[in-house]
């Protein structure tokens, strides 16, 4: 027998909702009666002693503002972002649907209000920090890498006059054996000043030292 075919209304209703899809329930409540429920048989205690006490003026009004963007929204369409600093609100199945600009401290973050996120915190859909993505460790962070020789020194010729972009290893002459103190070091002897020009006197010749890399 074909679906056509189908008079018995109680049939049909059954065929149906077998047809049909997977349906959203919140604790068992369809999506239809959470709107027929009480804050309170929603939420857990800790929001329902809340909702006991009483809302206050900021919660109630952005509740009224989310109401009006629905309203004047185009057939079809989402509503128009309502901001908010609000992080503490409660969401409650009158807010489902509406589009709320959540203030993480820094920036408003776009959150579509769904049925799963009924009874959470505002705060839960933006937070405040950026999750931690590591990147390869360095040079001596792991055992492997503790013992690795660093690179070798460069070495100058003390005639050469031209300008020499300053590194993080230190700069010895080609024709003498200085002491260890001697040893230009753009981090110990330069400093942390960045773009600064310094000179160093080789054979009374002036080599200026350009100190770009230098952090």
């Amino acid at each position: 027998m074909s679906d056509n075919e189908v008079t018995d209304p109680q049939l049909a209703a059954d065929l149906k909702k077998r047809r049909s899809f997977r349906t959203f329930s919140y604790r068992g409540v369809e999506l239809e009666k959470l709107l027929d429920l009480s804050n309170e048989d929603l939420v857990h205690a800790r929001a329902r002693r809340r909702f006991q006490r009483g809302l206050k003026r900021r919660p109630m009004g952005l509740i009224k503002k989310l109401r009006k963007a629905k309203k004047e929204a185009p057939p079809n369409e989402k509503p128009a972002v309502v901001k908010t600093h609000l992080r503490d609100m409660i969401i409650v199945p009158e807010m489902i649907g509406s589009v709320v600009g959540i203030y993480n401290g820094k920036v408003f973050n776009s959150v579509e209000i769904k049925p799963e996120m009924t009874g959470h915190y505002l705060a839960e859909f933006s937070i405040s920090y950026k999750p931690v993505k590591h990147g390869r460790p360095g040079i001596g962070a792991t055992h492997c890498t503790f013992l690795l020789p660093f690179p070798k020194p460069l070495l100058i010729d003390p005639s050469f006059s031209l300008p020499i972009v300053c590194s993080n290893q230190p700069y010895i002459p080609l024709d003498t054996n200085p002491p260890p103190t001697a040893f230009l070091s753009s981090k110990r002897d330069l400093g942390p000043a960045r773009f600064s020009f310094a000179f160093c006197t080789m054979r009374s010749t002036s080599m200026p030292l350009f100190s770009h890399d230098i952090m």
